[in-house]
């Protein structure tokens, strides 16, 4: 069965689903995690350590680029082959994303209620939706539902489109997306959280086709993005005091030295040959990153809540945010491979 399932999706387009873009999904899910994991240890800024909280800092740095990487991967799928049938399109995807993005915003709503005693009402409820985010992680179902509606507009253009002029469009839009994030004046809803996105979404086709020469160049550049992304967001939670607003500009996921550590990467990943692990085990493995991306907030604040009672020691930074981080990883793709084998479930995970 899953030998015919890949040989069906290998038979696919130019751009097919290969090891190459399989590790790179795995990979962006474990670093979300991370990501998640160590933003504790950003807002506690002034309550620990100095050393504690730079460290913090260059992991949480060194990983915001995995949600533009999902992003990337989704356009190079997406736009693998011409997209002839509209309809036929959004039926491969409708169950995909609609189904987990309705069960997770109920599961998430009653987790804020329930174990998390927030106090929700209609209308607190309705804004939330609105502005696509019942919880912190749930907006990207939103944003790739409105990438997958434009696709079938956008894919005439990808086939027509030089590489050269794709490429510096793509660019022109994430430059918009980081003007507009210095200047403060992006305010997203539900309706236009993909609209930035869309550099990122066309890009991943063209950069799909890319195989870098001297791959250990990216890593280096990708190093350096990483190195200012904490070097420059220390310097502004320095001067001004305190963490969010503008002093995490750097952590954006359209700040410049994140679109390098993306694009950096991407490329490393598609340039390098994978023989550490099978095909077969890569995409068994890949299909559970949209499961653990989904769940895996619900494991790390139990997790928290078991440390904050019973090992308050663990919650020191530099024994929480990698025993919390592989913890979290392994509880939820455990979690993930039960609903798999629930009837109903497995369709949302």
């Amino acid at each position: 069965m899953l030998q015919s399932k890949l040989q069906e999706i290998y038979s696919r387009g130019a751009h097919p689903w290969n090891k190459n873009i399989g590790f790179a999904r795995l990979f962006a899910c474990v670093a979300v995690v991370l990501l998640h994991t160590s933003a504790r240890t950003i807002y506690l800024y002034g309550s620990v350590d100095s050393w504690k909280w730079e460290l913090g800092n260059l992991i949480n740095g060194s990983v915001r680029w995995c949600v533009p990487m999902f992003v990337l991967i989704s356009g190079a799928l997406a736009f693998r082959s011409p997209i002839l049938d509209a309809q036929k399109f959004f039926g491969d995807r409708v169950a995909r994303v609609f189904l987990p993005l309705f069960f997770w915003t109920v599961a998430y709503f009653i987790w804020r209620k329930y174990i998390l005693h927030e106090v929700l009402n209609p209308v607190i409820i309705w804004n939330d939706l609105f502005a696509g985010q019942p919880y912190y992680h749930l907006y990207f179902l939103f944003l790739i539902a409105g990438l997958y509606i434009f696709s079938p507009v956008l894919s005439p253009a990808v086939e027509s489109a030089s590489d050269k002029i794709a490429v510096q469009s793509c660019f022109t839009i994430l430059a918009f997306a980081a003007l507009a994030l210095a200047l403060g004046t992006w305010s997203p809803n539900v309706l236009t959280l993909f609209v930035p996105y869309l550099g990122y979404y066309f890009l991943g086709p063209f950069l799909a086709k890319v195989a870098s020469p001297a791959p250990m160049r990216l890593v280096f550049l990708y190093g350096f993005a990483s190195f200012l992304t904490a070097f420059f967001t220390s310097a502004l939670v320095r001067y001004l005091g305190s963490v969010g607003g503008s002093a995490l500009y750097f952590y954006k996921y359209f700040s410049p030295t994140t679109v390098i550590q993306c694009v950096a990467l991407f490329i490393f990943i598609n340039s390098i040959k994978i023989k550490f692990i099978s095909s077969r085990r890569l995409y068994s493995l890949g299909e559970l990153t949209l499961g653990i991306y989904l769940i895996h907030p619900m494991i790390l604040e139990s997790l928290r809540m078991l440390w904050a009672s019973r090992f308050p020691f663990v919650l020191d930074p530099v024994i929480d945010i990698p025993v919390t981080a592989t913890l979290t990883v392994a509880i939820s793709a455990a979690a993930v491979l039960v609903l798999k084998k629930v009837p109903f479930l497995r369709t949302v995970v």
